[in-house]
């Protein structure tokens, strides 16, 4: 099972639920959890600085997020319908919507996945690997960089049984854990069918907001296309951000996608985000520290081989 670059439309508990699902960067820059994160760090940087640091630092943790249980799953071989996707994230304030960035993702039919694009405030394209078996990488081609690490064992198998194992309605089983979402209907986008799974919260400020997300069960249940709307305490509800499918193909992704050069240094993800600003800036020991805190460069040190 899968998601695509959906975790910052969601509160921290529903970003877990979402994480839950494997990479994806989709795994690229999320708004919603880097503000969040954000408001936490309080990294006395410029507003670019930082979105710039911790779009590295998302990108990391999802290439190696941690699920701690084994399944019987796990050595077992994957044979997927291969897909490439494109969506749109978008916000849309007073009736106007906006697109913010476009994101790629693709998996081939022996379950390698990969995302790329340009994340929202940045000027480079950022891509993330994932393997069945565990290997994952965040690559960033402009600077020649690479951050790569191994999943333990138990988080890899929990992905290879996500994958082989949908439920039949892709609401998703997580150990001790009551899943809200819900199969609300289905729809047909390019041609295949998705399941629409529908949860409603209450935000930190009291307001009420309803997720939607459109699940794909022929591609392993993967997330591909979302929207949320805002309730107006009088029973109204109103779209406010999403992300949108803008193009789908059961073809395999570029194999030049999941390619690394020989000669790219690998480096921890706080590195690569120092790069990315380029001169060096002026840094206190205590930021510089949470910068690398907040990148996941402890993670980074312990599953990279």
């Amino acid at each position: 099972m899968g998601f695509c670059v959906y975790e910052h439309i969601l509160p921290r508990p529903l970003a877990f639920l979402s994480g839950h699902l494997v990479l994806l960067s989709d795994q690229l820059l999320h708004d919603r959890l880097l503000q969040l994160v954000l408001q936490r760090v309080q990294v006395m940087l410029t507003t670019k600085r930082r979105i710039l640091i911790l779009a590295v630092a998302f990108l990391l943790l999802v290439v190696v997020g941690y699920r701690a249980a084994v399944h019987a799953y796990a050595a077992l071989p994957l044979n997927m319908h291969p897909f490439v996707a494109t969506v749109e994230h978008y916000t849309v304030t007073n009736g106007v919507e906006t697109i913010h960035h476009v994101d790629h993702v693709g998996r081939t039919a022996s379950g390698a996945q990969v995302n790329w694009g340009i994340p929202n405030g940045m000027s480079v394209e950022v891509r993330s690997i994932q393997l069945p078996a565990g290997w994952g990488a965040m690559v960033i081609d402009s600077i020649k960089a690479k951050s790569t690490a191994q999943r333990p064992d138990a988080a890899t198998a929990i992905h290879r049984a996500q994958l082989m194992n949908t439920p039949a309605d892709c609401v998703p089983v997580i150990p001790n854990t009551v899943v809200a979402l819900k199969k609300v209907g289905e729809e047909v986008l390019f041609t295949q069918t998705a399941y629409l799974l529908e949860q409603t919260y209450t935000r930190q400020d009291g307001k009420q907001e309803r997720a939607t997300f459109w699940a794909f069960p022929r591609y392993a249940c993967m997330f591909l296309q979302s929207q949320v709307e805002e309730n107006d305490g009088e029973g109204n509800w109103t779209l406010t951000r999403g992300t949108k499918l803008t193009a789908l193909a059961e073809v395999p992704p570029p194999a030049s996608k999941f390619a690394i050069p020989v000669d790219f240094t690998e480096m921890k993800p706080s590195q690569q985000a120092l790069k990315l600003l380029g001169p060096t800036p002026k840094l206190s020991g205590e930021q510089l520290q949470k910068i690398q805190q907040q990148s996941g460069d402890d993670k980074y040190t312990a599953w990279h081989k």
